[in-house]
């Protein structure tokens, strides 16, 4: 107890009866103040005008030229204290400064300028701004503003600061994207404002403190904390700028690229042994990006970080932030799965240190220059550095990612209007992830990849160290092209939607063959498109091969157009050369797949199936057409193409798609279909075989064992289940997942039973994951209840018992089940879960697929999503999305039905 008073007086967290901070937080001197000065000073009343808050961006009366902040920060605590100097320039006389803060209690505030000081005031605080208000107008010129001030970590969420446990200690990370800078300092929180940083962290003593620049200095206090000091950052904006305090461990991963920049991994205490593959891999790719940019690595240091309980990765400026569940691994369950999503994540991250870090985006509209860039520069960087991967293939399934969540009539646009802080959070999606790399890559496959790179190189360097746009990065584009596409790729980043093109070759005697073409927007059956919608048109870069060599591209930016093809009349056309453009085909897919689809290449296989799925989901094709299509396809010498067709055919029965009546001819369709490749690969891995192998093994099981409802297959994933659950490393990591979740589809007491004590005792976050996900897929709703009563208990952290909810929502048998519980347990889940996650627990409504149940389903969530971060979107998208699929289903379920009543669905 005397250490923790010391602690809290220490860090100046004492606090009155009524919760309110008291006492200025401890920190370095701030400007030379007389105090007697400054109290006898009575403050006037600032102008009404200068007291009204901003509504969504600061005004630009004052800007920063530095920040130096001093925060006390005790990871065993819920809150920190702090005091920031932000050097200004203020254009013009101003009695209030305007800042982003939240949740912030700011006491002592105070400003110097002339050699005068000002005392200051906090205002009432609005949701993102404090207003500091002075005795006088400072006048315009340089000022330094002091404040002090506490703030809350929370145990929540994995925003501003917060802290998880690990190991029985405390570990306290930061993730500022895209507004939560303003949680930990009172700061001008705007992607475009960037300064230089120089921050200092008073930490228990025994911990370590990492942050984007090396340390400067190090010195231990009095009492119980060490100051930490960090050097000064080059110019960057407040949500790329982190630290994190905790007994971590760095473990040295060398130097890489051209500046030998030191690469560390940094883990909780006691896990460097799952660090092998993050050591390993993340030295060898700078050097690919900096070949690519033509720039050498731009900072002074490159950590890479494990956070318990953290989602996904950030790209903070020398210190990667990674959920640890993505970082780490057991020595022994590292599986080509893992070690390539570790390398595309991290790929990702490393190419914002060019694009996003040292290029930043100057509003969050054009958030798509950070995110779309680096998933396409990641495509792009793994498709020539690890050849076998097949990154081409997972580009376009990428793609298909993208143009789902395109097709809704309320999907949002690559560059949506930023009008308050809920578009910023929705804007982390797949239109501006998946559909912004698509584009991207639809534009330089067109231009050439040469003249594209050269343009990417241009806007670098005009623009180092500073914030961008998108007409500054197109122009710099297409300097370097010759060809201005500005026009042509703003009807990509300025509409939503998904170009639906026709397609059709003419053969006229005497003259040279053409394509004729022409466009629409896509709309899946249930869309309720406005006219303007439907009159929607791109400018779309086509590019069609025919033949050996024959290949051209034009530029549709009418409703319709022709492509000149040449001489003869070539009786195949690929009218989406390697499937990089952007746009459904309206029809010939079908002809093109038959026989196994032998004229395309990989890349345009997995196309056309994404083709046929959208026009049998708009009602221009039965879905048994697609069925008759995929016997064949399955014996595909690429995974990626068979993991489509189990994509297209293994999921029937769960979306009501097969009725009681073909359930069984349904389900020895699929053996007959996958079951001769599953025994031909086995199911125990080989000495020197393939990744692929491995990969397409663990597919197969799923397939065979849900779908298939095969016998033998679901006897042997309970045998793997059971054994993986005895050791974890009598199974093969890439099968172990698939095996618990087919052995607890039809899982027993005794197995349930088994899981739930295995998860209670496993150590490792990863592996905990997996045993909750198979939890979650029991389709008896008995097990399902229980597991859903195990989401709202104390047993497991809310950030990682998600599994549980969501879960039971892939099963027909379970998905009401799940409903009702969200609905009877709304306000208890959501108080559990990450703020800005619990708006998504409207997907649980939306799974019903269920037109008779829509009006109850969106009468409930609408006003409890609403008030939620980034609610109302996703509701409008969950409604929409219930009507498509309920629709869909309603409509092919009929032809579902015909396919497997005739003889076609033998083989």
């Amino acid at each position: 107890m005397k250490r923790l008073l010391a602690l809290l007086l220490a860090c100046g967290c004492a606090t009155d009866r009524g919760g309110t901070p008291v006492g200025p937080a401890a920190a370095p001197p701030g400007p030379s103040v007389n105090p007697v000065a400054a109290a006898s000073t009575t403050p006037a009343a600032p102008p009404a005008a200068d007291l009204e808050p901003p509504r969504l961006r600061l005004p630009d009366t004052v800007r920063p030229l530095v920040y130096r902040p001093t925060l006390t920060v005790v990871p065993a605590q819920d809150t920190f204290s702090g005091a920031i100097d932000i050097d200004l320039d203020v254009h013009a006389p101003t009695q209030v400064i305007w800042l982003n803060a939240q949740d912030l209690g700011v006491g002592r505030a105070e400003a110097r300028a002339g050699g005068q000081t000002y005392a200051g005031r906090a205002l009432a605080q609005p949701k993102d701004f404090v207003g500091i208000a002075f005795d006088r107008p400072l006048p315009a010129g340089n000022a330094l503003l002091h404040l002090e001030y506490t703030g809350k970590i929370s145990r929540r969420d994995s925003a501003g600061l917060y802290r998880s446990p690990e190991g029985g200690q405390w570990y306290a990370s930061t993730h500022f994207e895209p507004i939560d800078a303003r949680r930990v300092y009172p700061c001008f929180d705007e992607p475009q404002i960037k300064v230089p940083w120089q921050l200092a962290l008073r930490i228990p003593k025994g911990q370590r403190a990492f942050s984007n620049t090396p340390i400067e200095s190090q010195e231990d206090g009095p009492g119980e904390l060490t100051t930490v000091r960090f050097a000064r950052t080059k110019p960057l904006p407040s949500y790329l700028t982190a630290f994190a305090v905790g007994p971590w461990q760095r473990i040295d991963a060398g130097n890489a690229g051209r500046n030998a920049t030191p690469i560390g991994v940094i883990v909780p205490h006691g896990l460097e042994e799952k660090a092998g593959w993050a050591k390993q891999v993340t030295p060898q790719i700078v050097p690919q990006l900096e070949g690519y940019f033509g720039i050498p690595y731009p900072f002074e240091n490159l950590d890479v970080i494990a956070v318990p309980l953290a989602r996904g990765a950030m790209e903070n400026v020398g210190l990667v932030t990674y959920g640890s569940t993505l970082l780490l691994v057991r020595p022994d369950g590292e599986g080509p799965e893992f070690r390539r999503r570790q390398a595309s994540i991290t790929t990702h991250e490393f190419a914002h240190m060019w694009f996003g870090d040292l290029v930043t985006t100057a509003w969050w509209d054009d958030l798509w220059l950070n995110e779309a860039f680096a998933t396409w520069m990641t495509h792009k960087t793994l498709e020539s550095w690890q050849p076998a991967w097949g990154e081409a293939l997972d580009r376009v399934k990428s793609r298909g990612v993208a143009m789902a969540a395109d097709s809704l009539v309320t999907a949002r646009r690559i560059r949506q209007p930023i009008e308050s802080d809920d578009d910023m959070l929705n804007a982390f999606d797949a239109i501006t992830y998946q559909k912004g790399a698509a584009v991207i890559h639809m534009f330089e496959q067109w231009l050439s990849p040469g003249k594209f790179q050269r343009g990417v190189q241009r806007y670098m360097k005009e623009h180092a160290y500073g914030a961008a746009t998108a007409p500054e990065f197109l122009g710099a584009i297409s300097t370097e092209a010759g060809v201005d596409i500005q026009a042509a790729f703003s009807t990509f980043l300025d509409q939503p939607g998904v170009p639906l093109v026709s397609a059709q070759v003419r053969c006229a005697k005497g003259a040279p063959a053409r394509l004729e073409l022409a466009q629409d927007r896509y709309f899946p059956l249930g869309a309720q498109p406005t006219a303007e919608q439907r009159a929607q048109l791109w400018q779309i870069p086509i590019c069609a091969r025919w033949g050996k060599e024959g290949r051209a591209c034009t530029l549709l930016a009418g409703k319709t157009g022709s492509l000149d093809l040449g001489k003869g009349c070539p009786d195949a056309v690929i009218a989406n050369a390697g499937a990089a453009g952007y746009y459904h085909l309206a029809s010939g897919a079908d002809r093109l797949l038959a026989g196994g689809g032998k004229r395309l290449s990989e890349t345009e296989r997995l196309g056309a199936l994404q083709d046929l799925d959208a026009l049998a989901r708009a009602g221009t094709l039965e879905y048994g057409e697609i069925l008759r299509l995929v016997p064949r396809l399955a014996q595909d010498a690429d995974r990626h193409v068979v993991e489509t067709t189990i994509g297209l055919a293994g999921g029937l029965r769960e979306a009501r798609l097969v009725g009681d009546a073909q359930a069984s001819r349904y389900a020895q369709w699929i053996r007959d279909v996958y079951g001769s490749r599953a025994r031909a690969l086995g199911w125990e891995g080989r000495k020197g075989e393939p990744d692929e192998a491995k990969l397409l093994r663990a597919a197969l099981l799923k397939v065979l064992g849900d779908a298939g409802d095969d016998p033998a297959v679901q006897a042997e994933a309970r045998r793997m289940a059971d054994a993986w659950l005895s050791n974890h490393r009598a199974v093969d990591p890439e099968l172990a997942p698939a095996a618990l979740d087919v052995a607890a589809q039809k899982g027993d007491r005794a197995f349930f039973d088994r899981l739930h004590a295995a998860a209670r005792a496993e150590k490792d976050r990863r592996d905990r994951q997996i045993i909750l996900g198979a939890i979650g897929s029991f389709r008896d709703p008995a097990f399902a209840q229980e597991a859903l009563r195990i989401a709202l208990s104390d047993e497991f952290p809310a950030r990682e018992s998600s599994a549980l909810v969501f879960g039971p929502t892939h099963s027909a048998a379970t998905r009401s089940l799940a409903y009702l519980f969200v609905r009877d347990n709304f306000d208890q889940l959501a108080a559990r879960m990450p703020l800005r996650e619990a708006a998504g627990l409207v997907s649980v409504g939306s799974a019903l697929c269920d037109e008779e149940k829509r009006p109850e389903v969106e009468a409930f969530f609408a006003e409890r999503v609403a008030r939620l971060p980034g609610g109302p979107r996703k509701h409008a998208q969950a409604m929409e999305s219930l009507r498509i699929c309920a629709a869909f289903r309603a409509a092919q379920a009929p032809a579902v039905a015909r396919f497997f009543s005739d003889a076609h669905a033998a083989r």
